[in-house]
C-alpha cells in the first residue's frame, strides 16, 4: 500500500536585510525552481535553519548552519548577556532568547537563540489503563515515559515480573495486558533510573463494607467516619492480597492493603465510595455542613476579549466579587443578586464596564480584586475572602490595539502565536480589488520579544498562503511593531481538473466500507437548523473560500457576502451536516462522520499536484475541491470533488467548528522518513477535553485491489488509522515547521499522549461491531467473531445516497465492507485469514462472496 504524495504549500525563507525587504515566496510542493531563480551567488547569505535551541554551557558551530559562498562574513549577538560568538562558535550564557545575525556586506540573514536551562535529568512514567483488574474482562494498560535531561534519548527497558520484555525510548510508550490472576511488577529503566508499578488481576470476590460514623454533621468540628471491608473469597489462593481504593466525589483519597479506613471530609456534600480488587462495591453520601474554603487570589484576563475584563476564580458555590478602585472606593457584586448575575459566567465575572483597562494619561493607576463564596444554599455556608489580587492599568497606547477585533484576536499581541496569527490574518484577509495588494498591519507588542526580523521568519512558513511576497519590511519603536509586504496571489481557484471522475491521473474509490454517518431521515435537521457557529458571539464578514475557513476555524461566526463564493460554500457545508450529523450525536461521533465524509466523496487529484506553474490555481486546493458537488455553481464554476491535503483539512476544520467542534489545521510536511518529505496539512480537532490528529488524506490511502476478474486497479481505501491519533502516532511521518527547523514557532496544539480507539465501535448496516482485535486475543476467534457479526448484519444494497454526493448523492455500491485493525499486526497469512473469514461468513449467509485485504495492521473484510 501506498500513501498519496501530499501536495501543500512549502515555504522558502530568502536572504533579508537588517530591516526586511526581500523577496520570500510560499510555493505548492518543492522550491528548488524558486531557490534558483532567486539565489544571487556572489555575497549571498542564509541560515539553513530559522532557530537552535541550546542549553547554558552549550557551545555550536554556526557555520554549519550557514549557506554562503564565501567564509568572509560576520556574525554578531543581539543580546551577549544570553549568547556570545567567537569566530563562527555560538555559546549560551544564560537562559532567554537572542539572534544572531549573519552578514556579508552585500547581505544578511538572522538566526534565532533560544537558551534554556541545564534540565536535571528525570525519568516518571504515566499510565493510561486499570492497574487493577478482574479476570474474564482484561484489558490493555499503556505506560507512557518521560525523560529529560541527559537522558532523555535514552533507551529504556521494559521488564514484567523481572523478565526483559521489550527495549525501547524515552519518547514510546510500552503496553501491556495481563493475562492471568496476580501480581506483576512493570519497571522501566532509562538510565541511572528506576520507576516500578503493579498490576494487580482478581478473580472475583464477594466484598461488603461497615460505616460507622454520623454521616450528616451540622457544624464543625467534624468527627471522622469509621469504614472496615469485609472480603470473602481468595480465588482460591491465586489472587493476589486485597487492594482497597477509596474515593470522595471521584477522587482518590487513599488506595492500598488496609481493610480499615477513617475519613472527616471538609465542609461539603460528599460521595464516599469504595473499590475492592478493581470493583465498585460501595458508595454512600454525606453532608457536611459548615463555611466554604477561601479561595485562592483572584486573576484578571483581558486579552482578546473587548470590551470584557474577566475577574477569573475557582468558587464552591455562587460568587461575591469585590473590586477596589484607584481611589479607595470598593464595590461588591453578588452572584446571588438578579442585578448582576449576567456579569457572571461560571468561574468568571465581567469587570469590564468598572475596570478601565487602559491608563488616560501617562499614569498608570491600579484596582484590587478578592473573591469570596457566598455557600451553595445547602451544605456550604458564606466563607471567608481570599487575598487581593493587583491589577495596574496598561500603558493608553495599548487601547486602540485592544479595541481593534481580527476574527477572534485582537492587535495587542502577548506571543509568537498570537502575532503568527496575525500573519494569516492578514494574508487571507487582504484587498482582493488589486491583483498585487499591498498588507500593512500595526500591533502592539506586549511581551519580551526577541527579534522582529526573526519573527516575521518564524511566522511566514505558518501563515503564508501560495505566492509571490515581496517588499517585505518590518519596524518596531515604543512596542508598536509594523508588518509590511505585497503578495502576487490569487484570491479564488480558477481552474478545475477537467477529466471525468475516475478518468485518467485518479485512483478509483473503494466505496464499500460505509461512511459512519445519519442515514436515518426522521434526524435530518431542517433548514432553520440553528448550529453552534451560529451562536458565537463575535461575527466576520467573508467573501471567499480561504476567509469562510479561518473565520470558522477562529471561532467566529462567518456573515458570507451575499452571492459570493463563500455564501455558496457555507451553504453547501451546512446542508451537508444537517444531514450526515444529529443532535443525538457525540462530538466524537460528528467528527467522525464528517471525516468519513470527506474521504468517501472526494478523489485525490494527483494531475493537480503535478502541474509545475500556477498550480494554486486549482480548486483542489481550496474548499472549492471538497465541498463542490458536480451541479452546483460556486462562484459561476461548476467544481467536482476533486481535493488535495490542503482543500481537504480546509473543509475538515470548517465543517467540525460550524458543529462547535474546535479544529485547526496544521501546516508542515510529511513523508515515509524524514528523508522523504513534502509539503502536506492536515487537522487537529478537540474531543473530550484533549486534542487528537485527524489526516483524511493518508486516511484514504491508495491500494492496488483486484476485486472482479484478474486485472488489478488502484483504489482509494477510505480507511481509518488516522483518526483520532496523537502526535506520537505521527512523530515519524508528520513534521509541523518547528520540528525541522522551518520555524521555533510552536503554533499547533499537543494532543492526548493516547488516541482514541475508534475501532471498537464500528457500524455496519446499523450494527455496532467490536472491529479491534487487542494483543494477547486469540486472532483466529477474533476473525471469527467479527466476520460473523459482520455476515449477520448484511443487507443487499447496490447504492446508498450520501448527501452532498455527486449525481444527487446516490452512489452504485459492489462490495460492502468492514475494516479491522489488529494492535499487533496479522500473524497468520493471507490464504489462512481469506479462509477463516469466508468460513464464518458462509456459517451465517452461504450466498455471500467474500474478497479479504490486508495492510500492515488492517484488513478488509468485503462482501457481495
Amino acid at each position: 500500500m501506498t500513501k498519496k504524495s501530499h501536495a501543500f504549500f512549502k515555504a522558502l525563507r530568502v536572504a533579508t536585510a537588517a530591516v526586511i525587504s526581500a523577496v520570500m515566496v510560499f510555493a505548492l510542493g518543492g522550491c528548488s525552481l524558486f531557490r534558483s531563480l532567486l539565489d544571487d551567488g556572489d555575497g549571498s547569505i542564509d541560515f539553513t535553519r530559522s532557530s537552535i535551541t541550546l542549553q547554558v554551557g552549550e557551545r555550536y558551530n554556526l557555520a554549519n548552519i550557514i549557506d554562503c559562498d564565501s567564509t568572509d562574513y560576520t556574525l554578531t549577538s543581539s543580546d551577549p548577556k544570553v549568547v556570545t560568538i567567537s569566530g563562527s562558535t555560538v555559546t549560551a550564557k544564560s537562559a532567554g532568547t537572542a539572534t544572531v545575525k549573519a552578514s556579508t556586506g552585500y547581505d544578511s540573514d538572522v538566526l534565532r537563540v533560544t537558551v534554556k536551562q541545564k534540565q536535571e535529568d528525570a525519568f516518571t512514567v504515566e499510565t493510561d489503563g486499570a492497574l487493577v483488574q478482574t479476570m474474564g474482562e482484561l484489558s490493555e494498560i499503556t505506560f507512557m515515559p518521560t525523560a529529560t535531561g541527559s537522558i532523555a534519548s535514552s533507551s529504556v527497558a521494559w521488564y514484567v515480573g523481572g523478565r526483559l520484555k521489550e527495549m525501547g525510548y524515552a519518547d514510546e510508550p510500552f503496553k501491556y495486558t495481563p493475562t492471568g490472576a496476580g501480581a506483576f511488577s512493570v519497571t522501566a529503566k532509562c538510565g541511572d533510573f528506576t520507576c516500578s508499578l503493579i498490576v494487580r488481576v482478581y478473580y472475583p470476590v464477594t466484598a461488603s463494607v461497615e460505616c460507622d460514623g454520623e454521616l450528616n454533621q451540622t457544624a464543625a468540628p467534624y468527627s471522622d467516619i469509621d469504614f472496615k471491608v469485609r472480603v470473602d473469597g481468595d480465588g482460591n489462593g491465586a489472587n493476589p492480597p486485597d487492594y482497597i481504593v477509596w474515593y470522595d466525589n471521584g477522587k482518590i483519597i487513599s488506595e492500598g492493603s488496609e481493610l480499615a479506613f477513617s475519613y472527616r471530609p471538609a465542609a461539603g456534600r460528599h460521595t464516599i465510595a469504595a473499590e475492592v480488587n478493581g470493583v465498585r462495591v460501595y458508595s454512600t453520601d454525606a453532608v457536611f455542613k459548615g463555611a466554604a474554603a477561601t479561595p485562592a487570589a483572584p486573576t484578571v484576563e483581558f486579552d482578546n476579549l473587548f470590551p470584557h475584563v474577566y475577574v477569573r476564580y475557582e468558587v464552591a458555590g455562587a460568587a461575591q466579587v469585590e473590586i477596589t478602585s484607584p481611589t479607595g472606593l470598593a464595590a461588591t457584586f453578588s452572584q446571588n443578586s438578579a442585578a448582576y448575575k449576567d456579569l457572571f459566567d461560571g468561574n468568571g465575572f465581567d469587570a469590564g464596564q468598572l475596570i478601565s483597562l487602559c491608563a488616560s494619561d501617562s499614569g498608570r493607576r491600579s484596582y484590587r480584586v478578592r473573591v469570596k463564596s457566598l455557600g451553595d444554599g445547602d451544605a456550604l455556608t458564606e466563607g471567608e475572602y481570599s487575598e487581593y489580587y493587583t491589577f495596574t492599568q496598561l500603558p493608553s497606547a495599548a487601547k486602540p490595539y485592544l479595541e481593534t477585533r481580527c476574527l477572534n484576536g485582537d492587535l495587542y499581541v502577548t506571543s509568537d502565536v498570537e502575532y503568527t496569527e496575525l500573519v494569516e490574518y492578514y494574508v487571507n484577509f487582504r484587498s482582493k480589488t488589486v491583483n498585487e495588494p499591498s498588507v500593512s498591519f500595526d500591533c502592539y507588542i506586549a511581551y519580551d520579544m526577541y527579534d522582529k526580523d526573526a519573527l516575521w521568519n518564524d511566522a511566514f512558513p505558518i501563515a503564508a498562503t501560495s505566492g509571490l511576497y515581496k517588499n517585505i519590511k518590518t519596524t518596531f519603536k515604543n512596542n508598536v511593531m509594523r508588518t509590511s509586504f505585497t503578495v502576487n496571489t490569487v484570491n479564488n481557484p480558477s481552474r478545475k481538473s477537467s477529466a471525468g471522475m475516475f478518468g485518467e491521473g485518479y485512483s478509483k474509490q473503494l466505496h464499500a466500507v460505509l461512511p459512519h454517518i445519519n442515514y436515518d431521515e426522521n434526524k435530518y435537521r431542517p433548514d432553520s437548523h440553528v448550529f453552534p457557529i451560529d451562536e458565537r458571539e463575535y461575527s466576520a464578514a467573508v467573501e471567499y473560500s480561504d476567509e469562510l475557513y479561518l473565520a470558522a476555524e477562529r471561532g467566529v461566526k462567518p456573515l458570507p457576502k451575499s452571492g459570493s463564493s463563500a455564501e455558496t460554500l457555507y451553504e453547501l457545508a451546512r446542508a451537508a451536516l444537517r444531514e450526515i450529523c444529529s443532535d443525538d450525536m457525540t462530538d466524537m461521533q460528528k467528527a467522525h462522520a464528517i471525516y468519513d465524509w470527506i474521504m468517501w466523496r472526494v478523489a485525490y487529484d494527483t494531475p493537480a499536484t503535478e502541474v509545475s506553474s500556477g498550480g494554486e490555481k486549482y480548486s483542489a486546493y481550496y474548499l472549492e475541491g471538497v465541498l463542490g458537488d458536480g451541479s452546483t455553481s460556486i462562484g459561476g464554476v461548476v467544481y467536482p470533488p476533486y481535493a488535495v491535503c490542503d482543500g481537504m483539512s480546509k473543509a475538515y476544520a470548517l465543517m467540525c467548528n460550524i458543529e462547535g467542534i474546535p479544529c485547526v489545521r496544521v501546516v508542515g510536511e510529511a513523508g515515509s522518513s524524514i528523508y522523504d518529505l513534502g509539503g502536506h496539512a492536515w487537522n487537529k480537532v478537540f474531543i473530550d477535553g484533549a486534542w487528537y490528529v485527524v489526516d483524511c488524506t493518508w486516511g484514504d490511502s491508495q491500494g492496488s485491489l483486484t476485486l472482479d476478474g484478474n486485472k488489478s486497479s488502484v483504489y482509494e481505501l477510505g480507511l481509518h488509522d488516522y483518526l483520532f491519533v496523537t502526535d506520537s502516532d505521527i512523530s515519524s511521518t508528520h513534521y509541523e515547521p518547528y520540528m525541522n527547523d522551518e520555524s521555533s514557532i510552536v503554533y499547533a496544539p499537543a494532543t492526548a499522549r493516547r488516541k482514541l480507539n475508534v475501532y471498537k465501535d464500528m457500524t455496519f448496516n446499523d450494527a455496532v461491531i467490536d472491529c479491534y482485535i487487542a494483543g494477547g486475543q486469540n486472532e483466529r476467534e477474533r476473525m471469527r467473531e467479527i466476520a460473523r457479526n459482520v455476515a449477520k448484519a448484511y443487507k443487499s444494497r447496490s447504492s446508498v445516497r450520501i448527501a452532498g454526493g455527486v449525481n444527487g448523492g446516490q452512489y452504485a455500491i459492489n462490495y460492502q465492507g468492514v475494516e479491522v485493525y489488529s494492535e499487533n499486526g496479522f500473524t497468520l497469512s493471507d490464504s489462512a485469514i481469506l479462509d477463516v473469514v469466508t468460513a464464518a461468513v458462509n456459517a451465517e449467509n452461504s450466498s455471500l462472496t467474500v474478497k479479504v485485504v490486508t495492510y500492515d495492521n488492517i484488513m478488509l473484510i468485503l462482501l457481495k
